[in-house]
Formats: C-alpha cells, sequence, structure tokens
C-alpha cells in the first residue's frame, strides 16, 4: 500500500479523500501543518503554492486540498474566501444575499494538489448546483446550509452530510477518483 501525507485538519476531506484512495491501495496520513496561506481570487494558484509550503516543512511527498465556491449571481462570490466568508457570515446573511437573483447557480472547485521534490500534479474539478430558497435545518456550514448539490435541488449540502453522503454522490469524489488513479500508476 502506498502512504501519502495529506496537509489537512478538515475532518470531512480526510474521509472523502481516505474513502476513495483506500480503493486505490493508497493510505493518506493526516498531516496538520501551520501554513500561512496566500490570498488570491485564484484557487489553484493558491492551492499550488500551499502545496509547495507544505512539501517544504514536511521533506516528503505530499497532497493538499483547497476549494473555491461559486455563487454565479453574485459574480463568484465568495470564491477562496469561503472558509472565512463562513466565519463571518449566517445561512440567513448568504439567504438575504441570494433571495432575489435570477442567476441561482452554485459551485464549487475541489483542487487536489501532489507535490514531491520533481512533480507538482493538479487535479480539479467543478461540481454543480443551486443555491436553495430556504436554509436547512440541518447544522453545518452557513454555505452548506444554503447551497444544494442534490440532482433535485432540494437537500442542503448539510442534509446530505448529515446522511452520511457526499455532497452529490460521485461527482464530488470525481476529483479524488483522478488522483488516486493517476497516483497508483506512479
Amino acid at each position: 500500500m502506498k502512504k501519502l501525507f495529506f496537509s489537512t485538519g478538515n475532518a470531512q476531506k480526510l474521509r472523502m479523500g481516505q474513502s476513495v484512495c483506500e480503493r486505490y491501495n493508497i493510505e493518506l496520513i493526516q498531516q496538520k501543518l501551520v501554513i500561512d496561506e496566500i490570498q488570491s481570487e485564484d484557487c489553484e494558484y493558491v492551492a499550488r503554492r500551499k502545496a509547495e509550503a507544505a512539501y517544504e516543512l514536511l521533506g516528503q511527498p505530499v497532497l493538499v486540498s483547497d476549494d473555491a465556491w461559486n455563487i454565479y449571481g453574485l459574480n463568484g462570490f465568495p470564491g477562496t474566501y469561503a472558509k472565512s466568508i463562513n466565519t463571518w457570515f449566517t445561512a440567513d446573511d448568504y439567504l438575504r444575499l441570494t433571495r432575489d437573483l435570477d442567476d441561482r447557480r452554485a459551485s464549487v472547485i475541489q483542487i487536489l494538489v501532489y507535490q514531491d521534490a520533481q512533480t507538482q500534479r493538479v487535479f480539479s474539478h467543478e461540481t454543480m448546483g443551486t443555491i436553495l430558497k430556504e436554509i436547512s435545518d440541518t447544522p453545518g456550514q452557513p454555505n452548506e446550509q444554503v447551497i444544494s448539490f442534490d440532482p433535485e435541488g432540494k437537500l442542503s449540502i448539510s442534509d446530505m452530510l448529515a446522511d452520511g453522503r457526499s455532497h452529490s454522490a460521485e461527482d464530488t469524489v470525481r476529483v479524488w477518483h483522478d488522483f488516486a488513479e493517476w497516483l497508483s500508476k506512479q
């Protein structure tokens, strides 16, 4: 079994990655690192710099993950700043901002970056969804209470996670399959 450090403090991302990587005989080992994350509207750029910093700290092959959340009717807000916005906003704040939008599309762009001494490899996938008109009663991150990746647009991300499901089944783990398939062939 291949072993790889995964630099994350996010338990949900770790579980998601482990569930896929195990199928490819890859063991992800969580490594919480303190990395100054640069601020940029370019999610891939942020993830690439984070991977370089993680490799420099560990001196071992490492994987990092980053996401950008986009509300199309708000010109891509909150983008790479979703983690910070979720500490400032409530689900009601998101709902007030989106209440009158005609374009209710939302997405998350998931980026994984593998880094070793010679290679930096980026994997990304965008999952499309919609902004709900009501806040889910299921606890979760504020954006996850008002965004749905449910094909029928009824269940929030929080609802799906509470039921032990990924945001939208296989679509949100596609990036993990792409990565694990690539690494298993290395």
